[in-house]
């Protein structure tokens, strides 16, 4: 995978105008590699996975911005936007697949944006952050939702007025087991809707405390760098969700996967292009400062140069029989894969 340091070169200062160890390089980087990630599915961005979908969902992870394809042990299954489940039609569409006779289709259906993996277990519990090392003490989380009477979760501040979303801090908590760093809600948590979380140098990872059972379970691991965390969540219709009458079961698919770029913060950061994809890059850098230079067209003619570069990089990346197919026309030029 191509690295952040391997622009840092004469080549990288030139294109961007700026030294390539400043923030400014840094965050020229970070605007063009979605800007070319949104003209085509090249080499590096596109990878195969193998995940767990649990009763019917599936919460893709971090790194994962689109699902192009999957499929299970019994075939493709289709993947639908939101709106495909509000189309006007008589009956069921197609009639193939698990659970046939009760009409309903194979799909992959897009749901929401979701900031945990999973959800609350149960009433009467807590939301719990755990960080892996002390100089993480300090940290703040902000839990955005409902309590257990359905109400909104807010913050007392100092001054007496109120704000929405329940903060806490994570504390050095002494326990029979040694020590542990975490910070907890005050109130039990019913849903949550969003999850604010302050930067770290290590692992963070989100419990649901049952102080019942007193019990952790699972919700969520972000990385350092993880702030406002959001995955893609789908719902998985049409599959057989039961095990010999089991209510829950969970099952292996494989997909296809368009990747999500993380800006890039130090040098040894990946860019999810491959190597020799500098050329399409440095292209990107000319043409954001000719766009902010107002210059339309010369702006135009880097990201079409870009482009090219990358269109190149495919071909010789993948058989010729399989190539991806998207628009003929880019820029006055045609190209053979079709990418624009």
């Amino acid at each position: 995978m191509l690295t952040l340091a391997n622009l840092q070169n004469s080549a990288g200062q030139s294109a961007s105008g700026f030294c390539t160890t400043s923030q400014d390089f840094f965050d020229l980087v970070n605007q063009v590699i979605p800007r070319l990630l949104q003209r085509g599915d090249w080499p590096g961005s596109v990878v195969t996975i193998r995940v767990q979908v649990w009763n019917g969902c599936v919460t893709w992870f971090r790194y994962v911005s689109q699902v192009r394809s999957i499929h299970s042990c019994r075939g493709s299954i289709p993947v639908r936007s939101v709106w495909y489940e509000f189309l006007s039609y008589n009956g069921p569409r197609h009639i193939h697949g698990w659970e046939s006779w009760r009409g309903r289709e194979r799909n992959l259906l897009n749901q929401y944006q979701s900031s945990t993996y999973n959800d609350m277990y149960g009433p009467n519990c807590y939301v719990r952050l755990y960080v892996d090392l002390p100089q993480d003490v300090g940290t703040t989380c902000t839990v955005f939702g409902t309590d257990n009477n359905n109400q909104i979760l807010q913050t007392m501040n100092a001054d007496g007025s109120n704000s929405v979303g329940q903060t806490f801090t994570v504390q050095l908590q002494a326990g029979p087991g040694g020590h542990a760093y975490w910070g907890a809600t005050s109130t039990p948590v019913s849903r949550i809707d969003r999850i604010v979380v302050g930067a770290t140098q290590g692992m963070k990872r989100l419990y649901s405390y049952d102080a019942t059972q007193h019990a952790l379970f699972d919700l969520a691991v972000y990385e350092p760098s993880e702030t406002n965390p959001s995955y893609v969540r789908q719902q998985l219709d049409g599959e057989n969700r039961s095990i010999w009458g089991s209510p829950n079961c969970n099952q292996s698919v494989m997909a296809l996967v368009k990747l999500k770029f993380i800006p890039a913060q130090v040098p040894t950061d990946g860019l999810i292009f491959l190597e020799g994809a500098q050329g399409a890059i440095l292209h990107g850098m000319r043409a954001i400062k000719r766009e902010q230079a107002e210059d339309t067209n010369g702006a135009k003619a880097s990201w079409a140069m870009a482009v090219e570069e990358l269109n190149r990089q495919l071909e010789d990346f993948q058989p010729s029989d399989q190539l991806a197919v998207k628009n003929n026309v880019f820029a006055g030029r045609t190209f053979s894969n079709r990418m624009f």
